[in-house]
């Protein structure tokens, strides 16, 4: 929504969102027997190791848009981004002496709704955008009362 002769916009949109939360190399990702992700170190004759937390959310962003004047193709925006993480998943590769190997691990804890804060500078149809994300995805404790880790993120890319 643009106001009648105003330099201001009001919008809100809706896409799709796939992280990857990686841990370093020959780090570990694991959920135990009461739901609790944990982070630790591959044997030491395992190589060529990866291991992501990856979140599907669909996503809403609220954006106020400002433009530099009238006949300007330059805009700044700023406003939150509501996730509805739909999906989270840990995946782990490994490769040792013997073959190659993939686990896959569901119902990790994320948490259902978490709320990034993004800003985009832009001109002529292409922006810079930076989103910091100050909750982290995994809900703080498990259901037997044990914490998570907890974790923030912070993006940098190109808009269109």
């Amino acid at each position: 929504y643009t106001p009648k002769k105003a330099l201001q916009t009001y919008s809100v949109g809706l896409w799709c969102d796939w992280r990857n939360y990686t841990v370093p190399k020959n780090g570990v990702i694991s959920k135990n027997a009461d739901g609790i992700v944990g982070f630790g170190e591959y044997p030491y004759d395992v190589r060529e190791t990866s291991s992501k937390i990856r979140i599907f959310s669909l996503s809403v962003p609220f954006l106020f848009t400002q433009k530099f004047g009238k006949k300007s193709k330059s805009s700044f925006s700023l406003g939150p981004v509501v996730n509805f993480n739909v999906r989270g998943r840990i995946n782990n590769e490994w490769t040792d002496e013997n073959a190659e190997w993939e686990q896959s691990i569901k119902e990790i804890g994320q948490r259902p709704v978490t709320v990034d804060i993004m800003g985009i500078l832009k001109s002529d149809g292409f922006g810079l955008y930076c989103k910091y994300s100050p909750m982290s995805v995994l809900k703080k404790k498990s259901e037997n009362g044990v914490e998570n880790p907890q974790f923030h993120s912070l993006t940098f890319g190109l808009f269109f």
